[in-house]
């Protein structure tokens, strides 16, 4: 695309909703403290205040305390979560859903048709496509058992 990139925020929830945010220059703890702050607004409403789990990987700005004291002021509960465990996280299919939808049929020139696409795609995803994002979350326990099995190895569900 001739340089540069195109940070994303995304957020996948277990009733079929799917939430994306652009995020430009470099991102550190007070930049994603602005960007989840109206999604913790949204979670507030939908499941009340602190009725909620949040997960998220392990990634320095995730864990900054910026952003620890962000969740502990909104008394968000968040999960302890490894940052290499893509077998247990609903949002790497969140982001293979997304991906193979806004590369189905196109290639973008700059970055704001990259957006605009991706922020149609997460829509359609969160209307007609519902129940395909609720499937990650549905298939949890069946996930957690065939890691177990695994002894904490890599599984592959299409097996």
């Amino acid at each position: 695309m001739g340089g540069g990139g195109v940070m994303i925020w995304g957020m996948l929830t277990p009733d079929g909703n799917c939430r994306v945010r652009m995020m430009e220059g470099k991102v550190n703890a007070g930049e994603y403290t602005k960007t989840i702050s109206d999604a913790l607004d949204d979670l507030d409403k939908k499941f009340g205040t602190g009725n909620y789990h949040f997960q998220q990987d392990n990634a320095a700005i995730l864990t900054a305390r910026k952003t620890s004291a962000l969740f502990e002021e909104r008394r968000v509960k968040v999960l302890k979560w490894s940052a290499r465990s893509p077998d247990l996280n609903p949002m790497e299919d969140g982001w293979s859903m997304l991906s193979n939808s806004i590369y189905a049929n196109s290639r973008y020139k700059n970055r704001r048709k990259l957006w605009q696409s991706m922020a149609q795609h997460s829509k359609k995803l969160s209307g007609e496509k519902k129940d395909t994002i609720k499937g990650p979350f549905g298939r949890m326990r069946s996930r957690l058992v065939n890691v177990i099995k695994s002894k904490a190895g890599i599984i592959n569900e299409k097996e």
